[in-house]
């Protein structure tokens, strides 16, 4: 519940920030506005646990080509009004690719909720760790979520044959984890799992 009221936050921060940056007219304070929207991305990018990206952001980002841009403006005296005259004009454009690219982003979202992700929770970290090194040593790609889960992300090009060759796969690195190989797959098959996830994907 924290996590998500802090993530609209900064979320909502963010969006502030990107619209103050090409919305106020000395270019001191766009390139100001724009350091505060790398920050509030880097606090959302650690919030999903991705603490390098968050620190990349940051280091390279604001510490370098901020401070080349404060360069530019400040010191070689560019006519950044000239470079505004034409944000009216391309204004309508502007907006229209902006709406196509939140139409394709949400079509993949939709197309993600329809099955091409799936997690499996597990009662310990620890059986959780096991069965990702399990996977990777029988050339299944999966990664760890949260604390005790484990997702598949197959891309959305993915065959009926290749679901079914990783739910063996991950099938086999559960029941060699669990150390009762005939037991587990006996339970999956009689759940019918493999079944569902093959007609979701």
């Amino acid at each position: 519940m924290i996590v998500n009221i802090v993530f609209y936050v900064f979320a909502a921060v963010l969006v502030v920030a990107a619209l103050g940056v090409i919305t106020a007219r000395n270019p001191v304070h766009c390139a100001l506005f724009l350091v505060f929207a790398f920050f509030n991305s880097a606090v959302i990018w650690l919030l999903l646990e991705a603490e390098f990206l968050a620190i990349t952001l940051l280091v390279v980002y604001v510490g370098a080509v901020m401070v080349l841009w404060l360069f530019v403006v400040m010191m070689l005296d560019v006519d950044v009004t000239r470079l505004r005259e034409g944000f009216t004009r391309y204004a309508p454009l502007g907006a229209l690719v902006a709406l196509i690219v939140i139409a394709q982003i949400g079509l993949v979202v939709y197309v993600r909720g329809l099955g091409l992700m799936l997690g499996v929770e597990f009662d310990t970290p620890e059986h959780a760790e096991e069965v990702q090194w399990a996977c990777f040593e029988r050339g299944l790609l999966v990664l760890e979520c949260g604390k005790s889960s484990v997702r598949m992300s197959p891309p959305l090009t993915v065959t009926e044959a290749e679901m079914t060759t990783a739910l063996r796969l991950f099938g086999e690195a559960v029941a060699a984890v669990a150390g009762d190989a005939a037991g587990v797959l006996a339970e999956v098959e009689d759940a019918g799992a493999l079944h569902e996830v093959e007609a979701a994907g």
